[in-house]
């Protein structure tokens, strides 16, 4: 496990809105985009127009497939109506050209950022507000991870397909003590239902 997912936490609601007023806009867009589709900062930067635009419009979704993915597990991303508006913004201002990087280094000609560019603006945000804790590129896939988890009645099974992990232990480690919760929460609805049970 690299150093930067290693610890790395969700962040909250006006975390993001504060570290989201710290960046340049197209720092804004990966950073939108990455807490709103859980995909991995390689990924994300991976992306090229193509993926994303159809020639006409936005594409509702698009699909990440090969080399570009961990360990060849294609992902199917959802394009949700606010994203959609961002990246049609974001597309006025890179134009479409389908072989163009979506996040442009100001470095070479079509060159993306890479990942360490990436880290060091989102660390760099945070350290300007003096958010505590270890807030990294991968605290945007953790945040859209835990946002799915809790806000999808704790489902396990949804957050592991929404993140594209493989196996189901994998992402019940991810989520750490989440499972705390669903402990609690399993054992209070069966307590619940056997109660009623023996009550009748």
């Amino acid at each position: 496990m690299s150093n930067n997912i290693a610890g790395a936490r969700k962040l909250q609601p006006k975390e993001m809105k504060a570290i989201i007023e710290q960046m340049s806009m197209r720092d804004r867009v990966w950073f939108i985009l990455g807490c709103s589709t859980g995909l991995r900062i390689s990924e994300l930067l991976s992306l090229q127009v193509k993926d994303v635009f159809d020639g006409k419009a936005i594409k509702p979704f698009f699909r990440l497939t090969g080399v570009r993915v961990k360990k060849g597990v294609a992902r199917n991303v959802t394009v949700t109506p606010m994203t959609h508006q961002l990246l049609k913004e974001w597309l006025g201002h890179v134009g479409n050209d389908p072989e163009c990087f979506l996040f442009q280094s100001r470095e070479g000609k079509n060159k993306p950022i890479t990942r360490q560019q990436a880290d060091v603006a989102i660390r760099k945000a945070a350290r300007n507000l003096g958010l505590s804790g270890k807030v990294a590129t991968h605290s945007m896939r953790k945040t859209f991870a835990w946002n799915i988890y809790e806000l999808g009645g704790y489902d396990i099974n949804l957050v592991r397909e929404a993140v594209g992990h493989a196996y189901v232990t994998t992402t019940q480690a991810y989520l750490g003590q989440g499972q705390e919760k669903v402990q609690k929460e399993t054992s209070k609805h069966t307590d619940a239902m056997l109660t009623k049970v023996f009550s009748a």
